[in-house]
């Protein structure tokens, strides 16, 4: 091993701990160059009932807080975590916000926080494994006008309305989307991005942030080289990541990490494999279940269907024979009224039987 995974937590720390490196990595990452450009304290106590939080990197870059978060395991909470993070660097902005004074009724003077001072949040998660079922190379979440969801997710309204219609649909949304009144669009500034590696490495474009996730992928391999990253030495910043992961066998205390990191990484992966198989196995059952109650519900309908024909067919073998017995006794010159008595039957479907038979 040339290098060591910068995917692992001790590594991507140390990596991103250089202002220079994590500077490069958010302009590659954003697409905008940062003019300001300052480190925060990654380790928070929340409230004296909570445990600390510890940020993998967290920085101000101009007019925003960033966090980057790295997740390689296999966790179901990623989504809800991720988002506590979101919000508590939101929060962490009350240690430094400034006052302002406002007067009140009684023409006193109060001294409040100054939130139009807050600045927008952006969360980095870089998912080293997962993909959330994405297949594009990252995922932008960010507040928006529960209307615009209900444009895009209304079927019937695509199905019936004409063109013109959508459009003018489309222009009120954009108008409700565009609306800045008490700064609303400081709400869309605030944004969550999913950035998935497996789908970056296989995604073959020119876009800038695609190489740290390829040179990230190149050194979780146990036997990578330094031939490995012959096209990263021509870039200064790559260069002293190259540096600062170069991998000394003499030093045993990053050898015992990386074995025991790799150790831990194979149990999680087993465990991964164990759900996926009783997922598998459960989603099968259910497929057998679900076909079984499909074929007994068609087995119970083509009964009813059966004893449904069978008693039509009955009926109607009965009408014929009763039919059959008063004409029978019609030619025998017998009257509609001794028929009814002989049979039990009402006088009025007599004459209606033997007024058909007429007919014919």
């Amino acid at each position: 091993m040339y290098l060591a995974p910068l995917n692992y937590d001790r590594y991507f720390k140390k990596i991103f701990g250089v202002e220079k490196i994590a500077k490069r990595f958010l302009e590659d990452a954003l697409g905008v160059p940062i003019t300001e450009f300052s480190v925060l304290p990654r380790e928070h106590k929340i409230t004296d009932a909570a445990r600390g939080i510890e940020f993998d990197f967290r920085c101000k870059i101009d007019n925003h807080y960033v966090v980057i978060e790295m997740q390689q395991w296999y966790k179901t909470d990623i989504i809800q975590r991720f988002h506590l993070y979101h919000c508590l660097n939101t929060a962490l902005q009350l240690e430094n916000l400034p006052t302002k004074i406002i007067d009140v009724i009684d023409d006193s003077e109060k001294e409040i926080r100054d939130y139009s001072l807050l600045q927008p949040v952006i969360t980095i998660v870089w998912l080293v494994h997962h993909n959330l079922k994405e297949t594009d190379d990252y995922l932008t979440l960010t507040p928006i006008d529960e209307k615009v969801l209900g444009f895009i997710r209304d079927s019937s309204l695509w199905t019936n309305a004409s063109l013109e219609q959508l459009k003018a649909h489309r222009e009120v949304l954009l108008k409700k989307i565009n609306n800045n009144a008490n700064g609303l669009l400081w709400m869309q500034e605030n944004k969550e991005i999913f950035f998935f590696q497996k789908n970056i490495v296989k995604n073959i474009h020119n876009s800038a942030y695609r190489r740290w996730f390829v040179f990230a992928e190149k050194t979780l391999k146990n036997s990578n080289t330094k031939e490995d990253f012959d096209e990263y030495t021509k870039d200064v910043i790559f260069r002293e990541m190259i540096r600062r992961l170069k991998v000394d066998k003499k030093d045993t205390e990053d050898i015992n990490y990386i074995n025991t990191y790799d150790e831990n990484k194979e149990k999680s992966q087993r465990f991964i494999n164990g759900i996926t198989k009783e997922a598998l196995i459960n989603s099968q059952v259910e497929l057998d279940n679900e076909r079984d109650l499909k074929e007994k519900a068609i087995l119970l309908a083509e009964e009813e269907r059966r004893q449904k024909e069978l008693a039509e067919t009955n009926a109607k073998e009965k009408e014929q024979k009763i039919a059959n017995m008063i004409l029978k006794r019609y030619h025998k010159g017998k009257s509609v009224s001794d028929i009814s008595d002989d049979l039990e039957l009402d006088e009025d479907e007599i004459k209606k039987i033997i007024e058909s038979f007429i007919k014919k």
